[in-house]
């Protein structure tokens, strides 16, 4: 990925309000679907408790919503909402405006 693709995606991820380590997880779950929030926060580096937070922004922004598993309330599963599917389709594409341009 070029620079200037980068740079246009985080200027569009920025006005989405999304910091880049949000972006991140917003990012894994439009790849991935529903996750544990566990199997994110391991995947990025960073601490279940740290993402806690993350978590919390993106679902008052409506991109992600948290539920807790069926069979044990202490697991729990982060999934993309369609409002977080159109963001990350709006970024991706700002990066591939830039490609069409360069």
């Amino acid at each position: 990925m070029k620079i200037n693709q980068l740079v246009n995606q985080l200027v569009v991820a920025r006005r989405l309000k999304l910091s880049i380590t949000s972006l991140a997880i917003l990012s894994y779950l439009y790849e991935n679907n529903e996750q544990k929030v566990g199997v994110i926060a391991a995947h990025l580096g960073i601490h279940t408790a740290a993402l806690t937070g993350m978590a919390e922004s993106l679902e008052n922004l409506g991109f992600a919503v948290r539920k807790h598993g069926k069979s044990d309330r202490r697991t729990v599963w982060l999934s993309i909402t369609y409002s977080g599917f159109a963001a990350m389709e709006e970024i991706t594409e700002a990066g591939k405006a830039q490609l069409a341009t360069a």
